[in-house]
């Protein structure tokens, strides 16, 4: 069985926590945990490898971490966990996966409207890899094509044979995590009293530019007066 949560649903950073029961593989099997994330959310490759007591990893897709969701070249991205088995007949593992949202699309709206989108996060795909054929309980993953599309080089081998192991969530959404986003209004307010503060500005230095000028040539007049 596998239980999954995220530390916190809302905000920039939150942790997924995974909990499965994992039984050994045969010598020729290994297990692995596949995760696909939409566009909003991404992993920090440098941060994971903190974790390599527990687990090696792949990434897939767009890794430029500075990038908004709303950027053209943003796609989803996928993380391909190895967990690392210390041998005993059977295993809890216990799994924690940093996540960070990207900046969403700001939107016009009024200003008491709030400012959130809502994004969920599939369940992870758990599976065991095989070089030999395993007799025992499991199918091709329901995912299959998702994680050949992510990691082709990786697991599409003639000789590999995926076995999907039944955790009873797999089509399941996990929580939904609410991100915010920027109010196009806001911007557009500034903007407006920046300009009008610049315009108030301009229109000072003029005046003060004038009466200089003024200044400037009264005093001209005035000793041209008391030359003569």
């Amino acid at each position: 069985m596998l239980k999954a949560h995220i530390t916190s649903s809302s905000g920039f950073h939150t942790t997924f926590i995974q909990n499965v029961f994992l039984p050994s593989p045969l010598p020729s099997c290994t297990w692995h945990i596949f995760l696909r994330l939409p566009s909003q959310l991404f992993i920090d490759p440098y941060e994971l490898r903190h974790y390599h007591y527990f687990y090696s990893f792949n990434t897939s897709g767009y890794s430029n971490l500075e990038s908004p969701a709303f950027a053209s070249t943003v796609n989803d991205s996928a993380l391909m966990l190895h967990v690392l088995l210390d041998g005993r007949l059977n295993n809890d593992i216990h799994m924690q996966v940093p996540l960070h949202v990207r900046y969403g699309q700001p939107s016009y709206r009024s200003y008491k409207e709030p400012g959130t989108i809502s994004v969920s996060i599939p369940t992870p795909t758990v599976f065991r890899a095989c070089t030999q054929f395993d007799n025992r309980q499991g199918s091709v993953p329901d995912t299959i094509d998702d994680v050949l599309h992510f990691f082709p080089a990786l697991l599409n081998h003639q000789s590999l044979r995926l076995y999907a192991h039944d955790t009873g969530t797999q089509r399941q959404h996990m929580h939904d995590i609410v991100i915010p986003v920027g109010n196009l209004m806001v911007a557009i307010t500034a903007e407006a009293c920046t300009l009008g503060l610049l315009f108030i500005i301009f229109i000072y230095f003029v005046y003060v530019a004038f009466n200089m000028l003024d200044t400037v040539q009264s005093c001209s007049k005035s000793t041209r007066d008391k030359t003569e």
